[in-house]
């Protein structure tokens, strides 16, 4: 979707609103036992990918977290992105991890572990 989504955004100047950066958990929790991803248990391709994203984040020296909340921001087309309210503790965690610097040439890391068909 998100090779057709976005250019047709951009060039229509519209704005989108991004929820769900986590995708039910497995990017904020890493593979984990009981991980999930899509609202169902994860795979183990998955908690693979998973994994080696854990690691790139370990090495440029922020959790994995940071770069999953802020990759949408990278992306001209989006306004904004929700954070989880439903508990405060989300939400200070959430607004902590708008302030960890990950560079941008990280995100090109990510490319070969992702189920993202392009980065842009």
């Amino acid at each position: 979707a998100e090779a057709e989504l976005l250019p047709l955004c951009r060039a229509r100047q519209t704005s989108l609103v991004i929820g769900g950066v986590f995708n039910s958990g497995i990017l904020a929790t890493g593979p984990v036992q009981g991980a999930h991803f899509d609202y169902r248990p994860a795979s183990h391709d998955v908690l693979d990918r998973v994994g080696a994203m854990e690691r790139i984040a370990a090495e440029g020296g922020y959790p994995l977290a940071a770069a999953a909340f802020q990759f949408p921001l990278h992306e001209p087309a989006v306004a904004t992105v929700l954070t989880g309210t439903a508990k405060l503790a989300n939400l200070t965690r959430n607004l902590q991890l708008l302030d960890i610097d990950v560079p941008e040439t990280e995100y090109a890391r990510y490319r070969p572990h992702t189920l993202v068909q392009e980065l842009v």
